[in-house]
């Protein structure tokens, strides 16, 4: 019998077999590839784990301080999703000894400023020699159980909303690598923010919610799916910055 390998699989594969041999946790409501909800006394801790790796997240322009914001904001993302308010951090370091001092002062300096702006800190972590880069940040928060958002609660006849305009970030990435030089969209590449608000206020309106970070389309169906509903999108209604077009010619 020939086994099949990870990288035919692909990622989404991947964590549906992972998860699929997992025994659920008493007071689990939700346990996603991007984040869990545990209830407790009418509230629920919200959990997300996100981890960025030199060869593939982090690059060649994104200063120490941008890496260190980008870690914290990416792990924040996924529970402001669910509408929790951050609570702490921890975060794992993998990181290489030719680097000098000055990089781990000014990595630390970008995770700082990340958690002021979020009205977060540090809990704790671990940190261990490594070939490459690669930053594991597990972001907590809260949120009032009926005000948990997750991806399976879309009604018939709700809204479908974003908070921002769509492709700005994707949009930068191709200006670093093709050397286009439109400075909005650079910044969203390399500054990535989390909706951490934005998901606070949500919670006590919206039904369902996710990131799109892997897309308005992916997004789009994974809630639909988990929800058992269908969706009608008018595609001059999507915000999209006009100078994206200008990219993409």
């Amino acid at each position: 019998m020939v086994e099949i390998k990870l990288f035919e699989l692909g990622e989404r594969k991947i964590i549906e077999l992972f998860l699929s041999n997992l025994e659920k946790c008493e007071g689990l409501i939700e346990l996603s590839d991007d984040a869990f909800a545990i209830e407790f006394e009418g509230n629920c801790l919200v959990g997300s784990i996100d981890m960025i790796s030199q060869s593939r997240h982090i690059p060649r322009e994104m200063t120490p301080e941008q890496i260190g914001s980008y870690a914290i904001n990416a792990s924040l993302s996924d529970i402001e999703r669910m509408g929790a308010k951050p609570l702490g951090e921890l975060i794992s370091l993998g990181l290489p000894k030719e680097l000098d001092e000055s990089f781990l002062k000014k990595l630390s300096k970008g995770i700082s400023k990340a958690c002021r702006e979020h009205n977060t800190c540090i809990l704790g972590g671990d940190t261990k020699d490594h070939k490459e880069i690669v930053i594991t940040a597990c972001a907590l928060g809260i949120v009032e159980k009926e005000n948990l958002l997750t991806r399976s609660n879309a009604r018939e006849g709700d809204l479908i909303c974003v908070t921002g305009k769509i492709g700005s970030a994707p949009a930068g990435f191709y200006c670093l690598n093709f050397g286009i030089n439109i400075p909005k969209f650079i910044k969203h590449a390399l500054e990535p923010r989390a909706r951490v608000k934005e998901g606070i206020l949500l919670s006590k309106y919206a039904n369902a919610c996710m990131d799109i970070s892997d897309g308005l389309a992916y997004s789009l169906h994974e809630i639909a799916e988990r929800s058992k509903k269908g969706f009608v999108i008018y595609k001059e209604k999507i915000p999209v910055d006009k100078e994206i077009y200008k990219v993409a010619e």
